[in-house]
């Protein structure tokens, strides 16, 4: 179900284009005691054999945003639970890291 409705959505976006979760949420009218199947929905469009997304991370400071060219240490702070600053490498809560390393994704197809 949601798959279809975020296909018709992004389809009509650039390609490249970047998509937070939030914004794909609004636009395609997910309530929020759905919200679980939308978030697994826009995941398995970034499996490998789909590839309809691709999921990148960005640093959100100053106003100003910085694309995570290696994304192998937010991958391991998000798999350990254990948060550093993907540039800096100091140590964060959880909470610092979920505002300064964003999450979106780009359109392949």
């Amino acid at each position: 179900f949601y798959v279809d409705k975020i296909i018709d959505y992004i389809s009509i976006k650039e390609y490249n284009h970047k998509f937070y979760i939030d914004d794909i949420a609004k636009s395609i009218d997910v309530p929020q005691y759905d919200e679980t199947d939308f978030v697994c929905a826009v995941f398995y469009l970034t499996r490998p054999n789909v590839r309809i997304f691709k999921q990148c991370f960005e640093v959100f400071e100053n106003k100003s945003h910085t694309e995570i060219d290696n994304i192998d240490l937010v991958v391991d702070c998000l798999r350990d639970s254990v948060y550093y600053h993907p540039f800096t490498r100091e140590e964060m809560s959880p909470d610092d890291f979920a505002n300064t390393v964003l999450t979106y994704f780009v359109r392949l197809i």
